[in-house]
């Protein structure tokens, strides 16, 4: 069945049917439903009670003022279903010629709704999700991103079931869904169930992921391309005393709340974790030893540190409620997903085994493994593909191209920032055992620089963002890193 968009939505032309053939034909005189037979074939046993008035429909699609499509003398009932009717044919007929059909066989193509795909027998299929790093979208990416945040959040339409996922974090948070043999699929399972439900009111979005990394020696900059901008392209910035409710931009208090009713607040504090941090992270062997360390660094030490780096409700049970965690999970997921790629036992380590269901839903953490592969959702027996571009950030290719190939011992002699871990307080919160605490703060060791910047150190530029110098990164001619490894 062809996809198309109809007013905003990723839908089929059986949703077409359903909404706007049916409805037109329940509400028409014998001699009009003669006219809809005509036009899309259809029986008496087809037809159900209209889901929506003429009046709405024509304006759900052409957007023309409502005063003038209720205006009998001007445009009456039986012109009104015909002028439908056509609007509605016409709509299928370019969705199923068009959306599905393609001509340069083996291309990567995109679809409607920006997927990325490939020509195969002329037609558009094996269809992948893309998710973006935030600051290197467009800006009308990322309006498009924060204005169907809104929308889900305060739309009827959808605010009943935005608030139910966000309530569900809160609800499981100390129930184990912060331990090794839940934390990655879990929060890969409510990124996807959240994501799905943004592209419900428009199916262009997937959730951005922000990069703390390549920017962990100004993390809270608050530019026009930043997350924390509180212009409408953005998240706005830092809360503000003494109840660090934020002010400006789509999310201040005076144009948005919580489910709860309270405002949003923020508490930037210290430095994030570097690039070199997480690739450290990533250098991880993908034995069963192995992976304990990746997943507690990454869990822990990248993770729950970042949470309390930006503060407020980041840093509480309420951290759902934040636009932010879903960029911040985003990120998570992407490390874990790179970490994942580099073979095929990094990518079914510790979790392929195991048969207990995930904590409030009816799925495994098998289920969940494969970004090229994950269960649907939405679709029982189906399944859906995410893909993560790299940032576009030229810090970020130099980076990585310079530290290909580098020993663990010979990045760790690079002087850098430190970033600043977790209170023990910090780690009770988030269920961290005490023998957990402990290795985890024994790994950090392995993350920390072993000579440590003091203050700015002369750093200016794209030094001053990533907290190094790039120089101290001797050139390596090993290849870039792509964002797509497997397919």
């Amino acid at each position: 069945m062809a996809s198309i968009i109809i007013t905003g939505k990723d839908t089929n032309s059986l949703d077409i049917f359903d909404n706007m053939i049916k409805p037109l034909y329940a509400i028409t005189t014998e001699q009009d439903r003669e006219l809809v037979r005509e036009f899309a074939d259809l029986s008496d046993d087809d037809i159900t009670e209209p889901l929506l008035t003429v009046e709405e429909q024509l304006y759900s699609m052409t957007k023309m003022p409502k005063s003038f499509l209720s205006g009998g003398r001007m445009f009456c009932q039986r012109m009104k279903m015909k002028f439908l009717l056509v609007v509605a044919l016409s709509v299928c007929a370019i969705g199923l010629s068009n959306s599905q059909s393609c001509s340069n066989e083996g291309a990567q193509v995109s679809d409607h709704c920006g997927n990325t795909c490939y020509c195969i027998g002329g037609q558009i299929q094996n269809c992948c999700r893309v998710r973006k790093e935030f600051t290197s979208m467009t800006e009308a990416e990322r309006i498009l991103y924060v204005n169907t945040v809104w929308r889900a959040s305060t739309d009827l339409q959808f605010q009943k079931e935005y608030q139910q996922l966000i309530a569900m974090h809160q609800r499981f948070f100390p129930t184990g869904i912060h331990q090794k043999d839940q934390f990655l699929p879990w929060h890969r399972w409510y990124l996807l169930k959240y994501e799905n439900l943004l592209r419900r009111v428009d199916c262009r979005v997937t959730v951005p992921y922000w990069d703390w990394s390549i920017v962990s020696m100004t993390p809270w900059h608050t530019e026009k391309t930043r997350v924390w901008y509180s212009g409408p392209s953005g998240l706005g910035g830092n809360g503000i005393t003494p109840l660090r409710c934020i002010q400006g931009g789509v999310f201040g208090q005076n144009s948005w709340m919580k489910t709860n009713g309270g405002c949003l607040t923020r508490d930037f504090n210290g430095f994030t974790p570097d690039i070199i941090a997480v690739y450290l992270t990533l250098l991880r062997p993908p034995t069963i030893a192995g992976f304990d360390i990746f997943e507690r660094d990454l869990r822990i030490n990248l993770h729950d540190t970042v949470h309390c780096r930006i503060g407020g409700d980041m840093c509480l049970v309420t951290s759902a409620e934040a636009p932010e965690f879903f960029l911040h999970h985003g990120f998570i997921d992407k490390i874990w997903s790179d970490w994942q790629e580099k073979s095929r036992d990094h990518l079914t380590v510790h979790f392929c085994n195991m048969t207990s269901l995930m904590i409030g839903t009816a799925y495994r953490p098998g289920d969940f493994l494969d970004n090229f592969n994950l269960s649907d959702i939405e679709r029982p027996g189906g399944r859906t593909c995410v893909l993560y571009d790299d940032p576009t950030k030229p810090a970020y290719r130099e980076v990585m191209q310079r530290l290909q190939g580098k020993t663990r011992e010979q990045i760790l002699k690079v002087p850098r920032h430190s970033f600043k871990p977790l209170t023990d307080r910090q780690m009770r919160f988030f269920n961290i055992s005490p023998q957990e605490q402990r290795q985890a703060k024994r790994s950090l060791q392995e993350l920390e620089p072993r000579h440590q910047l003091r203050g700015e150190a002369g750093l200016i530029g794209m030094d001053r963002e990533i907290g190094f110098k790039m120089d101290s990164l001797s050139t390596n001619s090993g290849k870039r890193r792509s964002g797509i490894k497997r397919k």
